[in-house]
């Protein structure tokens, strides 16, 4: 008697993800039982609407073919203790935790699930430029403040600020 069980994940390869940008996730089905495993489906498509299937996937370490509609089917057989992968692009469109399930079968198990969580941030800032002088005479020297806030929601580095257009 033969007990055929396979795992299905779903991992972040971006480890910060940013609104705007083009985030990839690694699906990997491993065979985790005892026979071989055929008609092995992925389907991937329960994702929150912060992402956007950016219509594209590469194969990693065997042939998987896309059906359309979020499904991809691998080609052959997945032996016992075989993993075959492949990566899917979605656009970013909102911060906050990215919910993404992805689910997976074959002709000898049950669909298995999972689900992974990706934090999208929102990099934002503001700059103003404050006069410290209300009133200002010929010949005087003035002063101003510049205050830069971070209004997004991640640290920024590397800033700078340029004041070069004036009269």
């Amino acid at each position: 008697a033969y007990k055929p069980n396979m795992t299905v994940q779903k991992v972040t390869v971006d480890e910060i993800v940013y609104v705007g940008n083009t985030t990839s996730f690694i699906i990997v089905v491993t065979n985790t039982g005892d026979c071989n495993l055929s008609d092995v489906v992925v389907t991937d498509v329960d994702y929150s609407q912060g992402l956007v299937y950016a219509d594209k996937y590469e194969n990693s370490t065997r042939l998987w073919n896309y059906l359309g509609e979020g499904k991809w089917a691998l080609v052959g057989d997945l032996e016992p203790g075989m993993s075959a992968e492949f990566t899917v692009y979605f656009n970013v469109l909102a911060n906050g935790t990215l919910v993404n399930n992805v689910s997976a079968t074959s002709n000898l198990t049950n669909e298995t699930n999972n689900t992974n969580n990706t934090t999208a941030y929102l990099p934002n800032m503001t700059v103003q430029k404050i006069a410290i002088d209300e009133i200002v005479y010929i010949g005087n020297t003035t002063s101003f403040k510049v205050v830069v806030t971070n209004t997004g929601d991640c640290n920024l580095s590397d800033v700078v600020v340029t004041d070069v257009d004036y009269s």
